[in-house]
């Protein structure tokens, strides 16, 4: 089974059908991506039990937890009082 047959009016629709239903979901992710201005979801840590901290997290710069917002807001005072 090839993964577009264009040979009859069937198939082509098919393959309609595929890629639209692809690009819903992708515009979908990217509208609820837009609608939460980018930010992660609350329940969103990567280290719910605190166990390697926030300092090596990826999702640091967007956390609006308030671990992550303590911890920043720690960072910035400690490099500003240097």
């Amino acid at each position: 089974m090839k993964f577009i047959d264009h040979t009859n009016r069937r198939g082509l629709l098919q393959a309609a059908a595929r890629w639209g239903i692809a690009l819903a979901a992708a515009l979908g992710g990217f509208a609820i991506y837009r609608r939460n201005g980018g930010r992660q979801a609350e329940n969103a840590c990567r280290d719910p039990q605190g166990k390697t901290g926030c300092e090596t997290c990826g999702l640091l710069g967007s956390c609006g937890l308030p671990r992550g917002l303590s911890f920043k807001r720690f960072h910035r005072e400690t490099d500003n009082g240097r």
